[in-house]
């Protein structure tokens, strides 16, 4: 059994959004490979989350955040949405589905984008500090639930960042980062894309930061949105009945051994 701590489109999405891209392409080419079923923790009520973390939440995650990912078949606790993505790949797609085995550049590109992303570009739109149970003690008052973006932030994407995934998927070919292909790295780059497009619009200054100026991305982005995985990943939960897998379940979170 897998248990995932969520908030929908926080980046817990990725790893969800992960897991459902594995059991689809699963399903598709009829491979050998088997995943669990998944319990999808969620935190229903976000400002409370942020503010008061339940101990036991943090004995999972000292970071206070999501996503927490467990494996009871393996004894495993992790956090981190790109870790958990890359775990998931390494114990869940023995044949290579999303991640070719045999190709050491496509596979040392993913491992590089996956931290640029949640080390940096996670960062430019996040609307929380990675450390940001520290700033809530230093400012002794609750989170900022919709904290100025940075100006600084956006230069960055424009100046640097942007410009370098526009190049890669100059270079690919498209529409997807490899090529024709969806792959892994489609799904870690993708909760980018989303924050730097539509979060942007509802929560910056109603302005795109891909549209117009990165015309590939954009398309990119009508690409990867369109996929029903995709849709699905970053839904609210009350709208999942009927469309997940009966290997999913949602629930408001808890301990996972209280579901024992």
């Amino acid at each position: 059994m897998l248990h995932l701590y969520h908030i929908p489109g926080f980046r817990s999405t990725r790893v969800l959004w992960m897991f459902l891209e594995l059991q689809k392409a699963i399903k598709e080419t009829k491979s050998t490979n088997t995943l669990p079923n998944l319990i999808v923790h969620e935190f229903k009520d976000v400002a409370k989350f942020r503010n008061e973390k339940p101990k036991w939440c943090l004995d999972y995650n000292p970071n206070g955040k999501v996503p927490t990912l467990i494996d009871e078949r393996n004894d495993v606790i992790m956090w981190e949405s790109c870790a958990c993505c890359h775990y998931l790949l390494e114990f869940y797609d023995s044949n290579g589905l999303l991640l070719k085995k045999k190709n050491p550049k496509q596979r040392a590109l993913y491992h590089q984008l996956a931290c640029y992303s949640s080390g940096t570009v996670d960062n430019l739109t996040s609307t929380s500090s990675p450390i940001q149970r520290a700033v809530n003690e230093v400012q002794k008052s609750p989170a900022d639930m919709n904290p100025l973006i940075k100006e600084e932030n956006r230069i960055a994407w424009n100046t640097y960042c942007g410009p370098y995934y526009e190049n890669l998927l100059e270079q690919s070919g498209g529409p997807f980062l490899f090529g024709n292909d969806f792959s892994a790295a489609d799904v870690i780059f993708g909760l980018n894309i989303l924050a730097l497009h539509d979060k942007m619009i509802t929560r910056g200054d109603g302005i795109s930061w891909i549209d117009p100026k990165f015309q590939l991305l954009f398309k990119y982005h009508e690409k990867v949105f369109e996929r029903p995985t995709t849709k699905l990943a970053f839904s609210q939960t009350s709208m999942w009945k009927g469309l997940i897998p009966d290997n999913i379940k949602v629930v408001s979170a808890v301990p996972y051994s209280d579901l024992k």
